[in-house]
């Protein structure tokens, strides 16, 4: 997927999708195919209800990274900031929103972003920002000055099947004994992927699942403390398990139904 976008570490990346489709799982990606250092940025890192704080934290964030990769100039990074829509949203929302001083705060956080950007580009060509986003920039969610700043816009699709086996091994391995069931249960894991991708599961929906299947072990643990994982744990989760767009997956019906 990285050869496919053409991405560099001169460019700038904004990666679009729904979700837990492992947008921020890609930018790490990114950073460990280039041999860069990562470093992710949340929206609660700049965010503040006070007028002027907000604006601050981005100055301090920016001029943080400006000074660590200036000091390693043959060294590469890669900073990704989470819902950027949060901080460059439309100019005309903040022109017609009535909220005051918080709006024209934000207005301003939003200049200051954009500043750095360009300022980045002319300091440290050694970084590489990524932003990300659930809103698509083609419906009109991210500010037009902010596009001009980002050389690539990546569409970050859900998971297929064999994305969704892969991480149910990743996170069946750091169980106690899974590796043992893994080799066991490999073409029933393989047969729950599919059913996943076509529920159109994320990899938060997946994290959701195991957490869930580990409920059902617990529940099984306090009756006999011989119990162990089982498939129909991971069965049972997927049944029952609501999706986070609220639906609930596989055939059970939502509660109170």
């Amino acid at each position: 997927m990285i050869e496919k976008s053409g991405a560099k570490l001169s460019n700038r990346l904004i990666l679009n999708g729904p979700p837990g489709s492992g947008k921020s799982f890609y930018a790490k990606i990114l950073a460990k195919s280039t041999e860069s250092k990562y470093k992710e940025i949340k929206y609660a890192d700049i965010n503040s209800k006070w007028a002027g704080e907000g604006v601050e934290k981005m100055q301090y964030i920016f001029e943080d990274i400006i000074k660590t990769a200036s000091e390693s100039p043959k060294e590469n990074f890669v900073v990704c900031f989470n819902e950027i829509d949060s901080v460059v949203q439309p100019v005309e929302k903040y022109a017609t929103d009535s909220k005051g001083s918080y709006w024209l705060s934000k207005m301003e956080q939003r200049s200051t972003f954009l500043d750095y950007i360009e300022e980045l580009n002319e300091k440290v060509p050694n970084v590489t920002i990524i932003g990300t986003t659930n809103i698509s920039p083609k419906s009109g969610g991210l500010d037009g000055a902010a596009m001009s700043r980002f050389q690539n816009i990546i569409e970050v699709p859900l998971p297929n099947n064999n994305a969704l086996y892969e991480a149910l091994k990743m996170r069946i391995q750091e169980f106690i004994s899974g590796k043992e069931f893994i080799g066991a249960n490999d073409k029933n894991l393989q047969i729950l992927a599919k059913k996943m991708e076509d529920e159109k599961y994320s990899f938060r929906d997946l994290d959701n699942l195991v957490n869930t299947s580990r409920n059902y072990l617990l529940n099984d643990l306090a009756k006999n403390k011989e119990a162990k994982y089982k498939i129909e744990h991971l069965q049972n989760a997927f049944e029952n398990h609501g999706l986070t767009d609220g639906t609930i997956s596989g055939n059970a019906k939502p509660h109170g139904a």
